[in-house]
């Protein structure tokens, strides 16, 4: 069998990993770049696999992808953890089409991010599904799909172990398929619906959602994914590691983002609806301090205040206006001399 492989990030080397393992011969490898927040995979991949396939491609461009595919044909294109759309052009240079990787339960949660908006809705399952690529992002007929319980204390981290696991079991069970170019398939059923791209920016904190939400968000953006954030007097301030308490008070007066309690290494804070307990936080991504290490005094108001940095911002706008009318009075004492 001659085979293509498209291999970015942790899960992109393990399945290449668990390939080699049982037997498989690689003729090429493409290798996608990292994400600036990711490790340094693309190197280890790089110096791994470079002695077990016959032609190695550092973020190939699609002409190059191309060329290449069509001089040396393969009986399959593998994709895992590949983030960009390879057109239907390449993949039909492949005899038995491609088959990539979908951590979602297809054909729910199409598109990007699947595991982070998952944890973000606050979802009770996923699920690792290995389908046929095809003319639509996600669309095409499963070849296997794992079913993965998440758990109240998963985060993003722990989540993506788990469906790591189901991904390196799936391969294990369907290699001789892929072998024989004989793979079995079955169309996604259901009405599908869509994840869009995820940003940096969408990490911030609203206070007013309700205490599970926020948890979720933060579960779900845990190092070294950019991370949840909010803002105390001004500053950003990155929220690492919550839950939920079990029991509490009921507070009929409630400013959502007030912090409410502190102890040795916690704090609480009122949202929206419920109380949430913050247990680390930190002034920059690589921080990680003792949540009451920063919130120590029930007058913290976590989150923007707008009034307040409108007025910091006309200060600090005045304080310039100053600073530019002193210049052109030295300006014009200089011209004058």
């Amino acid at each position: 069998m001659k085979v293509a492989v498209y291999a970015g990030s942790k899960l992109g080397h393990a399945c290449l990993s668990k390939l080699i393992s049982l037997g498989s011969q690689l003729d090429h490898l493409f290798i996608m770049k990292d994400d600036s927040h990711e490790k340094p995979w693309r190197k280890k991949i790089e110096n791994d696999f470079s002695d077990k396939t016959k032609s190695i491609f550092i973020d190939p461009s699609l002409e190059e992808q191309e060329k290449v595919l069509s001089k040396h044909a393969v009986d399959i294109i593998l994709v895992f953890n590949w983030r960009k759309v390879i057109p239907q052009r390449i993949l039909d240079l492949s005899k038995n089409g491609a088959v990539g990787l979908h951590a979602a339960k297809l054909p729910s949660y199409r598109g990007f991010a699947p595991l982070n908006w998952a944890l973000v809705n606050g979802e009770s399952e996923v699920a690792a599904s290995l389908l046929f690529l095809g003319d639509e992002i996600d669309n095409g007929p499963l070849v296997a799909q794992k079913l993965i319980k998440i758990n109240s204390d998963d985060n993003i981290i722990s989540l993506s172990e788990k469906v790591e696991k189901a991904y390196l079991e799936i391969l294990d069970e369907i290699f001789s398929e892929l072998e024989d170019g004989k793979i079995n398939k079955t169309n996604q059923k259901g009405k599908p619906n869509y994840t869009c791209k995820r940003l940096p920016e969408d990490g911030l904190i609203d206070w007013k959602k309700s205490a599970a939400e926020i948890h979720n968000l933060v579960r779900a953006l845990k190092p070294p994914l950019p991370g949840a954030y909010t803002y105390l007097n001004g500053r950003k301030l990155y929220i690492f590691d919550t839950l939920i308490p079990e029991k509490e008070k009921e507070y009929i007066g409630a400013i959502p983002g007030r912090v409410i309690e502190f102890g040795k290494n916690s704090a609480k804070v009122l949202a929206g609806e419920g109380i949430l307990e913050i247990r680390t936080v930190g002034y920059s991504i690589n921080e990680l301090v003792a949540a009451s290490n920063v919130l120590s005094s029930i007058k913290q108001t976590l989150g923007i205040n707008y009034e307040i940095e409108f007025n910091r911002l006309n200060e600090r706008l005045r304080k310039l206006e100053i600073d530019l009318a002193r210049l052109t009075e030295i300006k014009k004492e200089l011209l004058n001399r």
